[in-house]
């Protein structure tokens, strides 16, 4: 799964990739987490939306994911969302390599720190990151990783005239070389949003 990630970037730019104003302020972000408000890209808007999408059937609430796995979408919870595309801008991302010691955490982005974007999920005011199996160079730290979606891809995967089965191919680990390195576990504490938690170590 994807439980952290980051968002090292201003409104400015932010605006200028997805050619779409920010409804409101941003401050960069370096530890955002499940249940937080994060900007949201549509295709018509950017706005905060919370990271956690209510699972439910019917009416009975079942819990809140942060994630769906591509492997997930076939069934029948899962595609009454499929139509409710978006992109969540990041700058990087963090999984955990299990090691003897217990869990130590890594850092995932692009080399010139550029920004980027996971493929999502919305429903209301809420979104779940789309999971994926790991690319080989990825896979040495979690055998799982977030869907990021091609910049040329970008607006095709928003693109409500676009039927689920016209992108699913989207859906597919990062072809492109990571950046990839050990951080501390400062990392852990969701309150600690500030760019010390990105330091390697």
């Amino acid at each position: 799964m994807c439980g952290r990630f980051q968002i090292d970037t201003n409104k400015e730019e932010i605006e200028r990739h997805y050619g779409m104003e920010l409804s409101a302020g941003f401050t960069p972000r370096y530890n955002a987490a499940p249940s937080q408000q994060i900007p949201v890209v549509t295709d018509d808007k950017i706005e905060f939306k919370k990271w956690d999408l209510p699972l439910k059937f019917g009416d009975k609430f079942i819990r809140n994911l942060a994630n769906i796995r591509d492997d997930s979408l076939a069934k029948s919870w899962a595609k009454r969302y499929t139509g409710q595309r978006c992109l969540v801008p990041a700058t990087g991302y963090y999984e955990w390599k299990k090691t003897a010691d217990g869990k130590a955490p890594y850092y995932f982005g692009k080399k010139d720190k550029a920004l980027f974007s996971f493929a999502a999920l919305y429903d209301g005011d809420t979104f779940a990151l789309l999971t994926t199996t790991a690319s080989k160079q990825t896979s040495a730290v979690h055998d799982r990783m977030p869907v990021i979606v091609d910049t040329a891809d970008e607006k095709k995967w928003i693109n409500p005239d676009y039927e689920f089965d016209q992108v699913k191919d989207l859906i597919k680990p990062c072809n492109e070389h990571l950046e990839i390195f050990p951080i501390s576990s400062k990392i852990n504490n969701a309150r600690l949003d500030v760019p010390s938690v990105v330091e390697p170590v």
